[in-house]
């Protein structure tokens, strides 16, 4: 199994490589400009259209150097292969709208397919307040693991003072050889169940672990967390109860 996604490729997905990050950081400085062009109040929204998001998204685009195809490889790194229609707002509420969008699980990457047809990938996630394809949204967040802060996206499952993300997950199997009791497989993109995260803003997302971590994740409620989770017998690992206890601490602000 393998960790460094950036050293794996494939059509349909755009990678960011070593010698190329210099370009990005210009590039993703002017993309800012444009992107933070316009300024919005309240939650109106300043329209513009699905080629001014090409246009906008051009200033970050990276050829694709694709060595395997996915052709060659069983399962799917997407959450649905297919482009579906959606809309994308900013920061500073730019609606982009009329959008042909798709989760790639296994790099966390937002895609587009553009006027051309190609796939490609957003390519300033940071300034994207969330981004919505068929009936899920989706959000960039902050998020603790393993005493570290990094950013990914999240399907948002409730939201509030509290709210709770679902973090998907894909692996992507290395082909296996013969052996003597068992055929070669070929490579393989394996999908893992989700994991939970709750957030408080500003405080990053947290990850949910078992009943006790869970209680930590609202310290200002932990009895009324506690009592709740005892009487409704809150799994950790279920989105529906997870949603549910969310919604409880919510109602108690």
């Amino acid at each position: 199994m393998i960790n460094e996604k950036k050293n794996f490729k494939y059509p349909g997905v755009c990678y960011i490589y070593p010698k190329f990050i210099n370009a990005v950081k210009k590039a993703v400085i002017l993309s800012v400009i444009v992107f933070l062009a316009v300024q919005a109040n309240g939650q109106s929204y300043t329209l513009q259209s699905a080629f001014e998001f090409y246009q906008v998204q051009k200033l970050n685009e990276k050829a694709m150097s694709p060595v395997l195809n996915e052709r060659d490889i069983s399962g799917s790194p997407y959450e649905n292969s297919d482009f579906k229609e959606g809309f994308l707002v900013t920061s500073t509420n730019q609606k982009f709208v009329g959008l042909s969008l798709r989760y790639n699980i296994y790099n966390d990457r937002i895609e587009y397919r553009d006027n051309s047809g190609a796939s490609l990938m957003i390519s300033y996630p940071e300034a994207v307040d969330h981004i919505v394809i068929g009936d899920s949204k989706y959000i960039y967040s902050p998020f603790s693991i393993i005493k570290r802060i990094e950013k990914g996206y999240f399907k948002v499952i409730e939201e509030g003072k509290a709210a709770l993300y679902a973090k998907q997950r894909v692996f992507f199997q290395e082909a296996q050889p013969p052996g003597a009791y068992k055929d070669p497989e070929p490579p393989k993109f394996l999908k893992k169940p989700d994991e939970y995260y709750v957030r408080i803003v500003p405080a990053e997302a947290r990850k949910v672990g078992n009943k006790n971590e869970l209680l930590l994740l609202f310290p200002d409620k932990q009895k009324e967390i506690e009592d709740f989770i005892k009487k409704n017998k809150t799994k950790t690992n279920s989105s529906e109860d997870l949603a549910q206890l969310v919604k409880y601490y919510n109602s108690l602000q």
